[in-house]
Parts: structure tokens; C-alpha cells; sequence
């Protein structure tokens, strides 16, 4: 069975999703027990999602993701160690 992060482009803006304002609705992941918890949108208009993803040992990494606001992914990231390991929230420095 595939987990799949759903994301919602508004809610990077902020304020509640209508369906006039939704940029788009977009699934990503693999087979494991992936989801984003934090997104916001960068200073060059992309979005900046964190969450975590399952390890083939089942341990949790902190996943990072960049994407357009029409969803495509220009580059994803994961970064842990050998126990569970979380992104909970994003800012740009």
C-alpha cells in the first residue's frame, strides 16, 4: 500500500483553502508512512515542505521537499541517523 503526502498550495500563504484559491493538489512518497508537516513558501516563490519518511529499516527520517506552486519538485532531501528522526517545522535563514 503507498502513503502519500497530500499538499494543498494555499496553506503555505496561510487562510483557509476555497476552490477558487487552490493552487493545486498534489500526492508524493513511497511505500512507507511518509508525510509533510510544515510547508511555507520561500522568497522565490517555491514551497518548502518538511515531514518524515520511512526508512527500509522502518525508522523515521526528516524528508524535505522544494516545489513549484504547480506542484512539480525541483529537489528533495533526507537527512537522519540510526534512530527516528522528525521535521516538524521549516524556516527560510
Amino acid at each position: 500500500m503507498k502513503t502519500v503526502i497530500l499538499v494543498a498550495a494555499l496553506v503555505a500563504i496561510g487562510g483557509p483553502i476555497s476552490a477558487q484559491e487552490e493552487l493545486f493538489i498534489k500526492a508524493y512518497g513511497g511505500n512507507g508512512a511518509d508525510r509533510g508537516v510544515h510547508i511555507i513558501e520561500s522568497s522565490d516563490g517555491h514551497l518548502v515542505i518538511v515531514g518524515n519518511t520511512t526508512t527500509p529499516s522502518q525508522k523515521l527520517d526528516v524528508w524535505m521537499m522544494k516545489c513549484t506552486t504547480a506542484g512539480d519538485t525541483l529537489w528533495t532531501r533526507k537527512f537522519g541517523g540510526k534512530e527516528d528522526d522528525n521535521g516538524w517545522c521549516v524556516k527560510e535563514t
